[in-house]
Formats: structure tokens, sequence, C-alpha cells
């Protein structure tokens, strides 16, 4: 499962099978394979980071030798965002301007036309590297740039 206890896949806690801001769990693929899951059932998310997905169990089994580097960062990172938006937006859901945040930015990447298929070749031409890919823009209208950060 996704680790939440809902038995939906999407790691929200929530039931809906949806992944942030109601998009349906089929707009993401399965990071280890790039495939969508097979017709009736639904991506799995990690449990500990909630933010990478898999096609099956055996995808997710293959792919934690990768993962497990970068795993415990990303739920550490997610909490701190959360506890920051909790204490920046009192009175309001921390989880839910975390996931409005992050359909916003979500929306953004894809509203600039190659910028995804020029991360995904950055990934794939240095995945033995498990790199960190930097996406930086100067200002509202300018051209993203990438850059590919080495792990050491």
């Amino acid at each position: 499962g996704d680790g939440d206890g809902d038995g939906d896949g999407d790691g929200d806690g929530d039931g809906d099978g949806a992944v942030g801001g109601g998009r349906e769990v089929r707009e993401w693929i399965c990071l280890k394979c790039g495939e969508y899951p097979a017709a009736g059932n639904k991506l799995r998310v990690c449990g500990s980071c909630r933010t990478t997905h898999y096609c099956s169990a055996g995808c997710q089994r293959d792919d934690w030798p990768d993962h497990k580097l970068v795993c415990k960062s990303i739920g550490a990172h997610r909490a701190r965002q959360v506890a920051f938006l909790e204490q920046s937006e009192p009175g309001s859901s921390g989880m839910r301007n975390y996931k409005r945040d992050k359909t916003a930015v979500f929306e953004w990447y894809k509203s600039y036309p190659g910028l995804a298929q020029r991360v995904m070749f950055l990934a794939f031409k240095h995945r033995d590297e498990c790199p960190i890919i930097n996406v930086t823009v100067a200002g509202v209208d300018a051209i993203p740039g990438l850059e590919m950060v080495p792990r050491s």
C-alpha cells in the first residue's frame, strides 16, 4: 500500500484515489519503468516520502536501492514544509496548503512546452548517478534553465 491506510494508492489519506488538487492518479507514471499501472490498478506511493509513484510492488522493490538514497530527505522536507505552512498561515491546514502549492508548481511545470521532456532526458542520461535536477527561472516570462547536480 501507500502507507496512509486509506487503500487508494495515492498517499494522502483521504481515500479518493487522486493525487494533489483532485488530479487523477493516471496523470502519474511509474518512476522505475515509466509506465502507467495496468488497467484497473492504481499507482502505489512510497509510504515514507509519499512522493514517489510505482506501478507495482515489483517496481517499487527494484527501485529501492536508488530511492532509499533520497527517500528520508524527501519525507523530512515535506514535513518541514507542512510545519512552515501551519506556522505561517495560522488556522489553516498545513497539509491542505502544501497540496495546493504542490499543485500550483505542477501546473507551472506543465505550462512550459518541452520542460518535462528536457528534465526526463537529463534524468535518463545521468540515471546511474541518481542526479538532482534543478529547474530555475529568472523571471515570469523567462525560459527555465536546467542544472544537473551529481550526488557526491
